[in-house]
């Protein structure tokens, strides 16, 4: 198991953690909405006729429903509030991950994004500084000699940019999670579901 993968799940464990607390809360206080509702009507049942019992009923029925409702409504809300978190956390552990660690990162974000045209790669201030001759060597290794590391670097937190001309490709941490979004808030979806 790789190092992004420990972290990967660290992250969602401790995510789990927090969303079954918050959906133990959100269920208690369902649980009292619901025991108070059936007191009231049973009180009110009490005191009233048939007639006015079958209505009673028909509130707690309601009101069982709009809990319902209120309750999923608020684990949804604590469930999205989680894959965020994590997914934040997520993007924040790799951008911290250890200098050899990160530039395994970024060499399998280059392997995924290169091309068979010549370019340029520009990475960011951060990022230039950890890198060293042997980064290089790999990186004209995976694109074949066709992308040389720029003098220049650009504004983004983490990551690269591949100029092809007139074509950027942008390749930054920020990029890539804002792309993957979907694809990982469904992954850590089917996860916290599972348990």
């Amino acid at each position: 198991m790789s190092g992004l993968e420990k972290i990967t799940e660290h992250i969602i464990n401790k995510a789990n953690a927090q969303a079954e607390k918050i959906i133990n809360t959100a269920q208690q206080k369902a649980d009292e909405i619901i025991l108070s509702a059936k007191k009231d009507a049973e009180d009110f049942k009490n005191a009233e006729n048939l007639k006015i019992a079958s209505e009673c009923e028909k509130i707690i029925q309601t009101a069982e429903s709009e809990n319902r409702q209120h309750t999923r409504r608020a684990m949804l809300q604590a469930k999205s509030r989680a894959i965020s978190q994590i997914i934040e956390d997520a993007k924040k552990t790799v951008k911290n991950a250890s200098p050899e660690e990160y530039k395994k990162i970024l060499l399998t974000i280059l392997k995924k994004s290169v091309s068979d045209i010549e370019g340029e790669i520009l990475f960011s201030l951060k990022d230039k500084k950890i890198i060293d001759s042997e980064f290089i060597k790999q990186t004209e290794k995976i694109s074949d000699g066709k992308l040389k590391i720029s003098e220049d670097f650009c504004d983004i937190d983490g990551g690269f940019i591949i100029k092809y001309g007139k074509i950027d490709i942008n390749c930054s941490i920020d990029a890539i999670f804002e792309d993957k979004y979907n694809e990982l808030t469904d992954l850590v979806n089917s996860i916290l579901s599972q348990r």
